[in-house]
């Protein structure tokens, strides 16, 4: 079950709400003097532990948003908040729920490719869904993407085939689209040695 930063700060300002109801009607109609130490020091341990514990809770998560947030700063995101969340799922290891709130992005913002790819990446790296990854890639490959997460993906396509499926000529159909689609650049120079090498591997 999930608690929201909102229902966190309810729970402290109940908790502060009754302790401090607790000790008013316990010392009510004494002067600060007459009060016993010991129950002093009871009342202020009994106020700060559970405030302390929500409070520190509440201000984690908070932090822990806004951090897995500034580490993707360099990128623009159409729902940072929705991608902080997706991204402390998978930090939790909660990979289908963080699959799921990717996807409702892209559900928003059909045309997010950091999506779609954080999508295909948690099927390869993650889940081991292999099969799986691969469509998401392909999926990833017929949007609108810049040039080097287009070879990003081909070269993922050619790892999935040649080290989980041992399939070192499916593997080259990658690694062939991005010098055909990249010539004379460092991506199609880097496509031609790992040809080179699965084909001496065979």
């Amino acid at each position: 079950m999930r608690i929201s930063n909102t229902s966190l700060a309810l729970l402290a300002i109940g908790l502060f709400a009754i302790i401090i109801y607790y000790v008013h009607h316990n010392t009510s109609g004494k002067d600060l003097y007459e009060i016993d130490a010991g129950f002093l020091v009871f009342g202020v341990i009994v106020l700060t532990i559970p405030f302390g514990l929500v409070m520190g809770v509440l201000v984690g998560r908070i932090f822990a948003e806004k951090f897995v947030a500034g580490i993707f700063m360099g990128r623009s995101y159409p729902d940072t908040r929705k991608y902080s969340r997706a991204r402390m799922l998978v930090i939790e290891e909660k990979f289908e729920d963080a699959i799921h709130e990717f996807m409702q992005i892209l559900e928003k913002h059909p045309g997010d490719c950091q999506s779609q790819e954080e999508i295909a990446r948690i099927c390869a790296d993650n889940l081991k869904d292999y099969s799986r990854a691969i469509m998401e890639y392909e999926k990833l490959l017929a949007m609108k993407i810049d040039d080097n997460t287009a070879a990003n993906a081909l070269n993922r396509l050619a790892d999935i085939h040649c080290d989980h499926y041992n399939d070192t000529y499916t593997a080259a159909e990658p690694l062939e689209e991005i010098i055909r689609r990249f010539p004379d650049t460092p991506h199609a120079q880097r496509a031609r040695i790992r040809l080179d090498a699965m084909r001496k591997s065979r």
